[in-house]
């Protein structure tokens, strides 16, 4: 009899210690939850959104200074642009193609990987970008040169820079995406993405943003005027 009472002590201590246990992690989690979506709107906060033609100032110096409240923590530290001082970047126009053959773009421009007649839809974007005062920090594989790299562009929610024209001169596979600019200089470049695997994104929802990490796609972002040249059932 005693021990079948021990025994049923024992259970409801289990049962006890698990309720509050549970307790314990839905708060944990709804905590979280709601420090998480405090982050987001602090990030808002930093977040700009850019119209077509629009001029977006990309300053290296500020942007790594984005410190977020809450947290006390930089807004994407260390994954900023890799460069001192600022570009100035515009996007002048955008248009949509069923591929990268259906763009017309040059082959000797474009990625490995897009040379080929892949059949999803291609976004060809001319960018205007102007060197401030911007001295670049990466450097190229081969010359060891310094240089900019147009990958810090890419797209929301999803695409990879597949094309570019203004690839520097001599410039090998790897050094594809890199390209000079001097302080003062400015030109427009080609610039191409493939949007593979995302035909069912809409084309309101696609934004060019300036940013190497996912975490920071909002920070600066380019709404686009896409041109629709698609023959085929269209997103």
């Amino acid at each position: 009899m005693a021990l079948a009472r021990r025994e049923a002590r024992f259970i409801k201590f289990i049962i006890a210690t698990a309720v509050v246990i549970a307790i314990v992690a839905a708060g944990w989690l709804g905590y979280r939850h709601l420090q998480d979506q405090k982050t987001e709107r602090e990030k808002q906060a930093f977040n700009t959104v850019y119209d077509p033609g629009q001029t977006a100032e990309l300053d290296a110096a500020k942007d790594e200074s984005c410190v977020l409240p809450s947290s006390k923590e930089p807004y994407a530290a260390g994954l900023g642009f890799v460069w001192t001082g600022t570009l100035e970047v515009a996007v002048e126009n955008a248009e949509i193609y069923d591929s990268f053959k259906a763009s017309g773009l040059a082959a000797s421009h474009a990625g490995d990987s897009f040379r080929s007649d892949k059949q999803h839809p291609f976004l060809v974007c001319k960018v205007h970008i102007k060197n401030k005062n911007a001295v670049p920090q990466d450097e190229s594989s081969r010359t060891k040169q310094k240089c900019f790299n147009i990958s810090f562009l890419n797209l929301m929610p999803a695409g990879e820079v597949a094309y570019f024209d203004g690839t520097m001169e001599g410039a090998s596979e790897q050094e594809r995406w890199d390209f000079k600019l001097a302080p003062g200089a400015e030109q427009t470049y080609t610039v191409g993405f493939a949007l593979e695997g995302s035909r069912s994104i809409q084309l309101k929802d696609i934004r060019l943003t300036a940013a190497i990490s996912p975490d920071a796609y909002g920070k600066y972002s380019f709404t686009l005027n896409i041109t629709d040249h698609r023959t085929k059932e269209r997103a």
